[in-house]
């Protein structure tokens, strides 16, 4: 650089392999400019949570300590119909959470624990018995219809409290759904189900449903018979305390004697017994002594 001038040195290479530098002034030269920046693309809209019938729904299940406002009944019992629909034809339309801790994560478990506990509300009023019927189909249908992966997990419902709503249903109304997903809960719950399930009183209650005469469906007999079948594998000397052995006896309807006697065959070791004291199994031992 010298009075105010740019020497610039240009190198061309020789076909020899030396270099030859020339010497060039670049007064007056300007700066080249910096291409301008290109626009940033449109960002893609973002994908929104749930289906469009679940968001209707979610905003119109009531909240903790509300109640369904009585011009609000119809419209609610179709949303439920809409979406129950949607669960028995599109074979991904969610994926439920497995625990209530699970929730926690992010918005999506969230508003599936809002929905679960929402609907459980609608089945635990008894003042819309339409409605409640409604959603009680809804809520079994989640548990039973529809590809695995979109089905209420059971463990999810029992945190959510379901077995106490789904009992005092059956208490008063006798339900098919309510019944057959109690028998769901019992069936696939993990064991410590078992406990909440007794003391609801769901023995009782499959008790009053095979002794109801006229009061209840046939299919709601076979669903407390299977029920109770299940209960008298899993917890045999609750089910005799409770008089289930004698009052599967009345079971007069040929198409459900097998399981009269699959609950009698269950239940016989620990009534007809050797002894003063009852045993606490119905495991036969015999066998081992011989």
């Amino acid at each position: 650089k010298g009075a105010g001038k740019w020497r610039t040195l240009v190198c061309m290479g020789r076909s020899s392999g030396g270099t030859a530098c020339f010497a060039g002034s670049t007064e007056g030269a300007t700066a080249t400019e910096a291409p301008p920046q290109r626009e940033a693309p449109t960002p893609f809209p973002k994908d929104k949570l749930f289906k469009p019938e679940m968001e209707r729904l979610l905003r119109m299940l009531p909240n903790e300590g509300e109640q369904v406002a009585e011009e609000d009944v119809e419209e609610l019992a179709e949303a439920m119909e809409d979406l129950q629909y949607l669960h028995e034809t599109d074979q991904q339309w969610v994926r439920f959470p497995m625990r209530i801790a699970d929730a926690r994560k992010n918005a999506y478990n969230f508003g599936l624990y809002k929905f679960t506990r929402g609907l459980l509300r609608v089945m635990a009023q008894s003042e819309e018995p339409d409605l409640r019927e409604v959603a009680v189909d809804l809520f079994h249908s989640l548990l039973h219809d529809g590809v695995t992966q979109t089905r209420l997990e059971i463990g999810f419902v029992c945190e959510c409290n379901a077995i106490p709503v789904l009992a005092k249903i059956a208490r008063e109304t006798m339900s098919q759904s309510a019944i057959e997903s109690l028998d769901r809960i019992i069936s696939n719950g993990p064991p410590q189900v078992v406990p909440s399930v007794v003391k609801a009183g769901v023995i009782d209650i499959g008790i009053d449903v095979i002794q109801s005469q006229g009061r209840s469906l046939p299919m709601a007999h076979l669903a407390a018979l299977d029920m109770l079948v299940k209960l008298a594998q899993r917890t045999p000397s609750l089910c005799v305390q409770a008089g289930l052995y004698e009052a599967v006896k009345i079971v007069a309807n040929p198409a459900m004697a097998p399981r009269r006697h699959r609950i009698m065959n269950l239940l016989r070791p620990l009534v007809d017994h050797e002894g003063d004291e009852a045993p606490t199994t119905n495991i036969r031992i015999h066998g081992i002594k011989w």
